[in-house]
C-alpha cells in the first residue's frame, strides 16, 4: 500500500505542474516561466534529499516544479515545430497525405476530414475539406491538393481559438482536387465508422421519434433530430453531459461489457485485454472527444493494472491521462470539454472519497456525495460558458441516471446482436420516453433552473463554494466536513436562485450582420429579438442572451414573413412564442408595425428598427456603423 500511495502521489503532483505550466504560458512567456519552475525545482530538490519531517512537501514542490519546466518546454516546442509552420501555409496552396478520418453532411454540402502530412511544412495535422466525388469513405488513404486557411472568425464565434484547442489550425477553401490512393488503408477506422453510421441509421428508422433521437444523441452525440423542447428540458435537469459522450458512457458501458464477460467466465487476463480494446474502439466511434479520451485512458490504465498486478489508484490515471492529452495538443487543456471532463473527474476520483473516507459506507449517501462534488467544482466553468444552470442537477442524476444505463446498455446489446433483436431497441426506446417526460415535467417550472444574468455575482458564489467544498476533503473530522459540504452546496443552490429572481435592468444589445443587423430587447419578463434580414445568422448568440434573462416569453420580429428564419429559431429557443411581421403582427403589447419597421416603446424611450436603420430616442444609428457587438441601457 505504501508504495501505491507514492506513486499516486508523485505522478499527480508532476501533472498539476504539467497542467499549471501551460496555463501560465498563456499568461507569461515561456521562458519566464521555465526559469521560475528552476528557481523552485533546485531548493526542493535539493531538501528532499535531507532526511526530514516534512521531505514529502518537498518531493511534491520539486515534482509540480518539473513539470512546469517540462509542459513550458513542450509548449514552446509545439508553437515552434507545429503551429508557426502551419500558419505559414495559410493563403497558399498545399499537397496534403493522409487518412480520411471523419465524412459527414452540412447544409452546405459534405465534408471530409483528413489527417496527414503537408509537403513541405512536414507536420502531421487534421484538415476539413469539401468533399469531391463519391469514391471517398472514412478510412481510405487520400491525396489532396488545395488551398488553405488559417480558420475564419465570426463576430459571435471565435473559430480559430475553438479549433486551437483541437490542435487544428488549417481549413480548405474551395473545391479540393482528390487523389484515392488506397480503399480502407486503416480498416479500424473505417469499420468502427461504418458501424456507427449503420446504428444510428437502424435507430432511427425503427425509433422515428424523439425516443429514438435521445438514443442517437447518448450513443453517439448526434442530436440532429432532437427538437429544441427535448433538448432544452434534458439540459436544464442537469443531464446534457449524456449528449457529450463522456466519461459517464464509458463507466456505463465498461460495466456492461465487465457483466457479460464475467458471466461467460472469461479469465481475468482476458477480460482485461477485452476491456482495454472496447475501450480504444469505443473512443473512435465517440469522435475521440478529450471527455471520452481521458475516460477511455483511464479505464484502461484501470485494466492495466490487472494485467501487471498492480494496485488501480484514480488520481495516478487521472494525472496521466491529462499529461498524454495535453502532450499531443498543449492547447487542449484551454477547451470547455477538457475543463468540465477533468473537473468532474478530479471530484468523484479524488474530493469525494477524501469526504466520504470509509465512515460513509452506504451506496446512495456515497453516491450523492459524489454528485455534489462534481456539481459544486464545476459550477464556475458552467456559469462562465452556459446561458443558463440547473438547480436539480443532483436529484436528476441521481434519479435518471438508472434509466439512462439501461438505454445504454440496450442499445449496445442492440448493436452488438447486429441490429436483429428489435424487441431490446424497443424496450430502449420506452425507458427514452421516460427520461424526456421527466426531464419535461421537471424542467416545467422557473425554480428548476436559473439564467445567468448575474453573471459575475453568481461567479462569486460558485468559487467560494467550490473552495469550501475542496477544504471538506482535507478535514479529518468527518461529521464536520459532511456539514461543511452540504453547507456549501446548498449556499450554492440558493444563491443562484436568489439571485436570479433580482430585478433586471431593460437594455438592447446589437449584434452586426453581414446583411443587417440582429437587436435583442430585454424589457421586463419579456425579449423581443428583431432580425432585420431575416438571414439568421446571429440565432445561436441571440438564443444565449435571451436565456440568461430567463423571460416568461420570447418573441421574434423579421421585417417578412421568414418561415425558415423562425425554423431556425425556433431550434435555439424552444420557448419563443412565434414569428411576428407586418403581415403577422402580433407580439408584445408594447411593440408594433409600422410599415416595414418596428417601433418598440421601453421606458418612455422609442426605439425603431428598420432594415437598414436602427434610432433610439433621438439619435438614428446605420446598420453598417456596427462593427461589435453593442449594448445600450434602456
Amino acid at each position: 500500500m505504501e508504495r501505491s500511495r507514492t506513486v499516486k502521489r508523485k505522478l499527480f503532483c508532476a501533472a498539476l505542474g504539467w497542467l499549471a505550466g501551460i496555463a501560465l504560458c498563456g499568461h507569461a512567456p515561456n521562458l519566464y516561466v521555465m526559469i521560475a519552475a528552476a528557481g523552485i525545482f533546485v531548493p526542493a530538490a535539493v531538501f528532499t534529499l535531507r532526511e526530514s519531517p516534512r521531505r514529502r512537501y518537498f518531493t511534491a514542490a520539486a515534482l509540480v516544479a518539473a513539470g512546469m519546466m517540462l509542459s513550458a518546454a513542450r509548449l514552446g516546442w509545439y508553437e515552434n515545430h507545429v503551429v508557426r509552420p502551419l500558419e505559414d501555409c495559410s493563403g497558399s496552396e498545399v499537397v496534403m497525405r493522409g487518412i480520411v478520418t471523419d465524412l459527414r453532411g452540412y447544409e452546405n454540402g459534405r465534408r471530409f476530414t483528413l489527417r496527414g502530412r503537408i509537403e513541405g511544412s512536414g507536420v502531421t495535422t487534421s484538415v476539413t475539406f469539401k468533399a469531391v466525388g463519391r469514391n471517398i469513405s472514412v478510412g481510405d488513404e487520400a491525396a489532396v491538393r488545395c488551398q488553405v486557411s488559417t480558420p475564419q472568425n465570426s463576430l459571435t464565434f471565435d473559430k480559430q481559438e475553438y479549433d486551437r484547442c483541437n490542435g487544428v489550425f488549417l481549413e480548405g477553401i474551395g473545391e479540393p482536387r482528390v487523389r484515392l490512393l488506397k480503399k480502407q488503408r486503416d480498416p479500424f477506422i473505417g469499420s468502427i465508422k461504418r458501424i456507427m453510421e449503420r446504428s444510428v441509421a437502424k435507430i432511427r428508422e425503427q425509433l422515428p421519434e424523439q425516443d429514438g433521437a435521445f438514443l442517437t444523441a447518448i450513443l453517439c452525440s448526434d442530436r440532429s433530430a432532437l427538437t429544441a423542447e427535448s433538448r432544452s428540458a434534458v439540459y436544464r435537469a442537469g443531464l446534457g453531459h449524456l449528449f457529450a459522450v463522456s466519461g459517464t458512457h464509458v463507466v456505463i458501458l465498461c460495466s456492461f461489457i465487465g457483466a457479460l464477460l464475467d458471466l461467460l467466465f472469461c479469465p481475468a487476463r482476458l477480460r482485461s485485454a477485452v476491456m482495454m480494446l472496447f475501450c480504444l474502439s469505443f473512443a473512435v466511434f465517440s469522435g475521440c472527444t478529450p471527455s471520452v479520451v481521458r475516460a477511455c485512458i483511464m479505464m484502461s490504465l484501470c485494466e492495466a493494472g490487472g494485467l501487471f498486478d498492480r494496485q488501480n489508484d484514480s488520481p495516478t490515471a487521472l494525472g496521466l491521462a491529462a499529461m498524454l492529452i495535453t502532450a499531443r495538443c498543449p492547447y487542449a487543456m484551454f477547451s470547455l470539454s477538457f475543463m468540465l471532463s477533468f473537473t468532474a473527474a478530479f471530484a468523484i476520483g479524488a474530493v469525494s472519497p477524501a469526504i466520504c473516507r470509509r465512515r460513509i459506507k452506504n451506496g446512495t449517501a456515497r453516491n450523492a456525495a459524489a454528485v455534489m462534488a462534481v456539481n459544486t467544482l464545476t459550477a464556475p466553468i458552467c456559469v462562465l460558458y452556459f446561458s443558463e444552470v440547473s438547480l436539480i442537477s443532483a436529484a436528476a442524476n441521481l434519479i435518471m441516471i438508472p434509466f439512462c444505463s439501461v438505454c445504454l446498455w440496450l442499445c449496445f446489446l442492440y448493436i452488438l446482436t447486429g441490429g436483429v433483436l428489435t424487441p431490446l431497441l424497443a424496450a430502449a426506446g420506452l425507458a427514452a420516453r421516460v427520461i424526456l417526460k421527466v426531464c419535461s415535467l421537471i424542467t416545467a417550472s422557473r425554480l428548476s433552473f436559473a439564467g445567468t444574468y448575474f453573471r459575475p455575482q453568481m461567479l462569486y458564489i460558485a468559487v467560494a463554494s467550490a473552495l469550501v467544498f475542496a477544504a471538506c476533503a482535507f478535514i479529518r473530522r468527518q461529521r464536520e466536513s459532511v456539514i461543511l459540504m452540504l453547507a456549501a452546496y446548498l449556499t450554492l443552490i440558493g444563491g443562484w436562485f436568489a439571485i436570479d429572481r433580482l430585478p433586471k435592468s431593460n437594455r438592447l444589445t446589437v449584434y452586426p450582420a453581414k446583411y443587417g443587423y440582429t437587436a435583442v430587447i430585454e424589457r421586463g419578463d419579456e425579449v423581443l429579438i428583431f432580425d432585420s434580414g431575416g438571414h439568421y445568422s446571429n440565432a445561436y448568440s441571440a438564443a444565449g442572451l435571451a436565456e440568461r434573462r430567463h423571460p416568461n416569453r420570447i418573441y421574434l420580429y423579421t421585417p417578412t414573413v421568414n418561415q425558415k428564419a423562425y425554423d431556425h429559431y425556433k431550434k435555439e429557443l424552444p420557448r419563443i412564442d412565434g414569428c411576428c411581421s407586418p403581415a403577422q403582427p402580433y407580439g408584445a403589447d408594447f411593440a408594433r408595425f409600422e410599415g416595414k419597421s418596428l417601433e418598440v416603446t421601453v421606458d418612455g424611450k422609442l426605439l425603431v428598427f428598420g432594415r437598414d436603420t436602427l434610432t433610439i430616442g433621438d439619435r438614428r444609428y446605420s446598420s453598417g456603423g456596427f462593427t461589435d457587438i453593442s449594448v445600450f441601457r434602456l
